[in-house]
């Protein structure tokens, strides 16, 4: 028996301080049948100090309650993903009715003190920067955590965009997913005939915003066309193969 993954669609910063073009993805995600959006909250000045363009990515707290009114109406999960000082703004965020919050790579050394301090109804924890040696210790450990923490752990490689993504990794019961960063949907199908149960891929209105703002992300992302298409090879796949 075959189990649909859930798909979560990581729109992240690529909307780049826009408030519309947040709009348009949640439209576009929703349209193509995944199950979740995930954007990024970080505060630029901090993680970023020698990128001030990046201040205005910013977005403001009515936005977010716009996007979680837009997420509730459309029936769409969104999460999000924190980093550092910006996990203060938790508490916040679970009372706008969010999914999910995502420990990113650079946060796997801390996360579980913040799962002492932030009560969340599901974690997705990116394990991007570890290597095969430190990976197996710390998975098994989070494993052994208090069992009333629902978590995620994705098989990930941090890198924009990856030549070489950690399919091996992928072991249903302890690394149960994959986010990836790969150039085109092979590496997301493959990832699928392995078992991972949650994919993430990012994702972008366009890939020309490249162009325009020279943020790598919108390069590896998938655009609506390529989302639309992977989904509808999912229902066929899982379709084919029993579910």
């Amino acid at each position: 028996m075959n189990v649909k993954p859930y798909i979560i669609a990581e729109f992240g910063v690529n909307h780049e301080g826009d408030p519309a073009k947040c709009f348009k993805a949640i439209e576009a995600v929703k349209a193509s049948g995944a199950n979740a959006i995930k954007f990024q909250h970080y505060i630029p000045q901090e993680l970023f100090p020698d990128k001030p363009e990046r201040k205005k990515w910013e977005l403001p707290k009515h936005t977010w309650e716009m996007i979680a009114k837009m997420c509730d109406k459309g029936k769409l999960d969104w999460g999000i993903s924190l980093f550092c000082s910006t996990w203060n703004m938790a508490p916040w965020f679970l009372d706008l009715g969010i999914k999910f919050l995502k420990v990113a790579s650079r946060e796997i050394n801390v996360w579980p003190k913040i799962t002492k301090k932030v009560k969340c109804p599901w974690w997705i924890i990116s394990t991007g920067y570890l290597d095969n040696v430190q990976l197996w210790p710390v998975s098994t450990e989070t494993r052994m955590l208090d069992a009333d923490i629902n978590f995620t752990m994705l098989a990930c490689k941090s890198d924009y965009p990856c030549k070489t993504p950690p399919l091996l990794r992928i072991r249903p019961g302890m690394i149960d997913g994959y986010s990836c960063h790969t150039e085109g949907d092979w590496a997301m199908k493959a990832s699928v005939s392995l078992g991972a149960s949650t994919l993430e891929k990012h994702f972008t209105l366009s890939h020309d915003d490249y162009q325009i703002s020279g943020f790598r992300d919108h390069v590896h992302a998938w655009d609506p066309k390529e989302l639309n298409e992977f989904m509808g090879w999912l229902d066929e796949y899982t379709n084919s193969v029993g579910s």
